[in-house]
């Protein structure tokens, strides 16, 4: 009966863990792409802020809590409608 158990256990842990792997390998491939394409700060401060709808979205999110550099984002964000500096207009 021992036995049955643990191998209960066994099978119940390797489900969790295989989603642990799968999910770290996916992570690891969308890390390399985003340093594989140089994102710049522009582009970073773009998608953080559409990611952030989508964290407060779900039953469980009762506090939605804004990140300190949500300041340095809008700053950011700013900049994609100013033309660099050095730069005429044309």
């Amino acid at each position: 009966m021992e036995k049955q158990m643990r191998a209960d256990r066994d099978r119940r842990a390797a489900v969790p863990a295989a989603e642990g792997q799968r999910q770290a390998d996916a992570i690891g491939v969308g890390f390399r792409a985003i340093h594989e394409g140089k994102p710049d700060q522009h582009l970073l401060a773009y998608q953080y802020l559409q990611t952030l709808p989508e964290i407060a979205k779900g039953d469980a999110n009762k506090i939605w809590i804004v990140p300190s550099e949500m300041g340095k984002v809008l700053e950011n964000l700013g900049g994609l409608f100013t033309p660099p500096k050095g730069q005429d207009d044309r």
